[in-house]
């Protein structure tokens, strides 16, 4: 866990690095505002919508990545955001290994019904079997109750390590 920690760590403190050096190269005055190249959060933003955009830019004319741009921090920006909708390998590794997990080759397709029927009627039978059980029981404990006496019922509810008085104490008492 400290490994994951410490990885986690890293990579933050790459992409504070990443931003702050993008963000500091626009401050007002520069040639660099005056251009209005694309950054950093501009490639954020046209890699997220970049799949939508493929999609539009069959039917016309518009593109999403812009020519005009600060280099290879744009270009980072862009791959970032298109990991994030994208879901980079990680996606697709679980499509796959989910794939083949939940693909059971015992299973008869022709007697699914067959097989279906009999862990119902099991089920039932089980069912059955617990039922007659709790009957038996309640049977036993509704004459266990009808024996108990005020006291009885009453010392039975107390709690654990109380202490229980006797009818005679309470005689002495007054």
């Amino acid at each position: 866990m400290a490994r994951w920690g410490l990885f986690f760590s890293l990579i933050i403190m790459i992409i504070a690095l990443f931003l702050g050096s993008g963000i500091f190269t626009y401050y007002p005055g520069s040639s660099q505002w005056e251009n209005k190249d694309a950054g950093f959060f501009t490639a954020i933003i046209h890699g997220v919508i970049a799949p939508i955009m493929l999609a539009v830019s069959l039917f016309t004319d518009y593109t999403v990545y812009e020519i005009h741009n600060i280099g290879w921090f744009y270009d980072f920006g862009f791959i970032i955001a298109l990991l994030l909708v994208w879901g980079g390998g990680q996606t697709t590794k679980n499509v796959v290994r989910n794939y083949y997990t939940n693909k059971s080759e015992d299973v008869d397709h022709k007697n699914i019904g067959k097989i279906i029927e009999e862990k119902i009627s099991e089920k039932f039978k089980n069912l059955k079997k617990t039922s007659d059980s709790s009957d038996e029981k309640t049977t036993t404990s509704k004459e266990t109750n009808s024996k108990k006496t005020k006291s009885g019922i009453v010392e039975s509810n107390m709690p654990s390590g109380s202490v229980k008085t006797d009818s005679k104490d309470k005689k002495t008492k007054k």
